[in-house]
Parts: C-alpha cells; structure tokens; sequence
C-alpha cells in the first residue's frame, strides 16, 4: 500500500516549485526507506533502531532536506523526537512491554545537526514503580549534539486499556 501511494505522490511532485519539489522528494524517499521500521511516526522521520535490550537503545536518523529548518540544519524537533524514540526504545527494553508514556523530558542542545547520519544512545538509569528514567547522548560525527534526561510513567492495566479504547 505504501508503495502505491509513493507512486501517487510522485506524480503530483512534478506540479510543485522547485524548492517545494524536493523537499516532497525527499519526505517521500524516506517514508519509502523506513516502511521496514518502528511505528508510522518513526517511520515518518526515517528512525532507525540499530540495536536494543537490556535497558538501552540506539537509534539512527538521516537528516534530510525535509527535516531541516530555514538556516539548513535540522529543527530541534527532529533531534528531541528522535531522542524521546531512543529514550521510550531502552525503557520498553527495560520493562519488557509497551506500558510507558513520555511524562517528562530535558534536552539540552550542545550544537547543530547537519544534514548527514544522528545517532542517540539512550540506557535506562533508573527503574522504579511507577516511573522510568533514561539518559541519552544524540551525536554526529562523534560531536555532541544534544544531551537528554527522560522520565516515563509507567502506567497500571486500566491505564493502558484507557489510552488504546
């Protein structure tokens, strides 16, 4: 299905501008790249899960053309949402099933993501009863991008029947 409406959308590309053209082009490419992976918004993103267990994760992202911002580099919403992916990835790790929400998150950001590969690497330094918290560091190149502190709720069976009714 995926591939049919790649297709599609490929056809209507060539009625944009230039500029709006590729930015489409290069939404659509990664959409096709990922279908492999993760969730639909991981794989709106172009999330990679490179390796995960025992309480850690690592994810990977090609910054793209359409995921950049108006002065060439990647909005911070590309690397806090990859962070939160890498983050929830260690914790579902950690617990063993998907039973957590995002309840809070700090990102520093120590320097610009540039088009080209990210990498988070997200463990869990704390399991307790109702809450999770992970630590993770997003480079490129080896140089710190973004450094992230994330604590989850760990939500009770009715909390989990709630969300998904």
């Amino acid at each position: 299905m995926i591939e049919d409406i790649i297709a599609q959308a490929h056809m209507l590309v060539d009625t944009l501008t230039f500029d709006a053209g590729n930015v489409a082009l290069s939404a659509l490419r990664t959409l096709g790249e990922s279908a492999r992976h993760g969730g639909p918004f991981s794989q709106l993103l172009g999330i990679h899960y490179d390796a995960f267990g025992d309480g850690r994760c690592t994810a990977l992202l090609e910054v793209k053309h359409h995921l950049l911002n108006p002065l060439g580099i990647a909005h911070g919403g590309v690397t806090f949402a990859l962070a939160d992916s890498a983050c929830g990835c260690a914790a579902f790790s950690a617990l063993g099933e998907p039973r957590m929400v995002t309840q809070d998150m700090q990102i520093r950001y120590h320097g610009p993501a540039r088009p080209g590969q990210i990498m988070a690497q997200a463990e869990v330094v704390h399991l307790g009863r109702r809450t999770i918290t992970t630590q993770c560091r997003i480079t490129q190149n080896d140089l710190l991008i973004a450094s992230v502190t994330a604590t989850f709720a760990i939500l009770s069976d009715s909390e989990v029947q709630e969300i998904r009714n």
